[in-house]
């Protein structure tokens, strides 16, 4: 006897399923403040309108500001619940692309499967382990709506969802600063998928580009990046391809040191095979794979330009760079996979046997690497969190493990941003232990 669960039911067991399975991949046992976030929460103590609109490294974010000084003024110092807000946030995120899979793919299994890979995938790692990049997990949250509101749009021709769609594209830009060139994807669709163009939807959203790029060159002070863009035009390709060759390698080998110095020439190749045979494919639909490598692309070429040289220099370039263009990598890759699906998988009943065994294989291999990211987060965690109760205990500054140039002028930091250095991060952490509304869940201030 087969049990089948009306679409309401299976919708709701999914969104629960990546609830559960962001707490037991993703939780650690100890969370604490690190790095950047000293800078933030010193500057929320005080908290104005020129505060809000500032950008941090270029980039204006008011929205995650105020979200950032919200979560602050009801946790305090009680940091795993900013953890599990984030991981809550995220699964829904997961759950609204498993919403926009459903748009294009009618096997919802393969919608869930996809979407899991995403959730687990150990990319994820830098914004759901670090207080601060909750911006990361809003931003994806509502581009994903955007584009959700956009082919629901396409498809139904509900009128008030090319509003919703608009309304979250203006403010995923808001949050953590990467969507400036959103607008032009969604001319892209406007002039590709629909059967009659609208020429006021894109005229709009050619409007809010206009506007997005000109707070940008104002308010983010980026009018350098755009004067000297043709100059550095060569060194900004080169930002991208080893930006991209970097990410490739990531997404399909967790690490780009998996089979030593040719992986990220094995990743590109790979990369590059994949999507031209999406194209070739008669079955694939050229127009969606259109829109997702244009979506991949923006998402991919924003760092570059903004970054560029920072990106050359650095030894390891921070995951929280590479999960950027992550989901639209993974709905390019989907579209494509599909077919194959379809015709190759489901055809052979042995195969179709081993799918789970296979399933459940990726699933061990996942939670094996992020156990082991979440242990590394959690030791630093508790220490930092033991020796700022120390500083606090002993009257003595804090000093932080692994994060010394951040809290301690006498060793600053590397890439010359003193502006966002503090000097008084042990004022801060009281400052806000003394906001918190809601009482304590971390082991060691329970102690107290």
């Amino acid at each position: 006897m087969t049990l089948i669960l009306p679409p309401k039911k299976l919708d709701q067991l999914a969104l629960l399923s990546f609830i559960a399975l962001s707490f037991i991949f993703w939780k650690t046992s100890a969370h604490f403040f690190w790095r950047d976030e000293w800078y933030l929460m010193n500057e929320m103590q005080n908290i104005s309108f020129a505060k809000i609109i500032e950008p941090i490294n270029g980039q204006i974010v008011p929205l995650f500001k105020f979200f950032y000084f919200v979560e602050l003024n009801l946790f305090g110092a009680n940091t795993l619940l900013y953890l599990y807000l984030n991981l809550t946030l995220y699964s829904f995120t997961i759950y609204f692309l498993y919403k926009l899979m459903q748009l294009h793919f009618p096997s919802k299994l393969f919608c869930f499967i996809i979407c899991c890979f995403v959730l687990l995938h150990p990319i994820n790692h830098n914004h759901l382990l670090w207080t601060f990049q909750v911006a990361q997990t809003l931003q994806f949250m509502f581009q994903i709506l955007s584009v959700f509101f956009l082919f629901s749009y396409f498809k139904e021709n509900i009128k008030k969802h090319i509003y919703y769609s608009i309304f979250f594209l203006i403010i995923q830009n808001y949050f953590f600063g990467n969507g400036v060139f959103m607008p032009l994807l969604f001319i892209l669709g406007l002039l590709t998928i629909p059967k009659h163009i609208n020429m006021f939807q894109i005229l709009t959203c050619l409007s809010i580009f206009i506007a997005f790029a000109a707070i940008q060159l104002t308010i983010g002070k980026s009018e350098k990046i755009a004067n000297g863009m043709f100059e550095q035009l060569p060194q900004t390709m080169n930002a991208f391809i080893h930006f991209s060759e970097i990410n490739f390698a990531r997404y399909l080998f967790v690490s780009e040191k998996c089979f030593g110095r040719f992986t990220t020439g094995i990743s590109i190749v790979i990369f590059i095979v994949i999507i031209l045979s999406g194209f070739i494919n008669k079955k694939t639909n050229k127009k969606l794979l259109l829109f997702y490598l244009g979506w991949f692309f923006i998402t991919s070429i924003s760092v570059p330009l903004a970054r560029g040289s920072v990106l050359i220099g650095l030894i390891k370039i921070p995951d929280y760079y590479s999960v950027l263009c992550f989901i639209p990598f993974i709905l390019l890759f989907s579209e494509i996979f599909s077919t194959w699906q379809i015709k190759n998988l489901q055809a052979s009943s042995s195969i179709h046997k081993l799918k789970p065994i296979i399933l459940g294989l990726v699933l061990f291999f996942f939670f094996l690497i992020d156990n082991r990211m979440t242990n590394t987060y959690t030791i630093r965690n508790v220490r930092n969190e033991a020796k700022m109760n120390m500083s606090i205990n002993n009257n003595s500054p804090y000093y932080a493990f692994d994060d010394p140039h951040y809290c301690d002028i006498n060793n600053p930091r590397k890439d010359g941003f003193y502006e966002y250095m503090i000097q008084n991060p042990k004022e801060v952490y009281i400052y806000w232990k003394s906001k918190t509304l809601i009482p304590s869940l971390n082991s060691n201030l329970k102690n107290e």
